[in-house]
């Protein structure tokens, strides 16, 4: 009777022994996947303030674009003469821009 309540003691150990590393090894294996998801969000992060510069950059391309597009219409309907004369306003407002700069 001794012997077979020690062999039930000696299972129940080596069970809890074999439950403690089971436990151990997905509690490594949990923390080894909560770090890779933490440098997931991290690339996510870096990705995402990428991605909304560019988008930032695109949308001044575009106005700038745009008001070149007009730019270049208004200069079309214009003759050389006043275009030669628009240049020349240009360029004086930019050298006393230069000047007061």
């Amino acid at each position: 009777m001794i012997k077979v309540f020690a062999i039930l003691i000696l299972i129940l150990i080596l069970i809890c022994v074999v439950m403690i590393f089971i436990i151990k090894n997905q509690k490594s294996k949990n923390k080894k996947l909560s770090n890779e998801l933490e440098d997931y969000k991290l690339n996510y992060m870096e990705l995402n303030n990428r991605f909304e510069k560019a988008q930032e950059e695109i949308e001044i391309e575009k106005r700038n674009n745009k008001e070149l597009a007009k730019k270049l219409a208004d200069i079309s309907c214009m003759s050389i003469d006043d275009v030669l004369s628009q240049l020349q306003h240009n360029e004086s407002g930019r050298k006393d821009n230069n000047l007061h700069s």
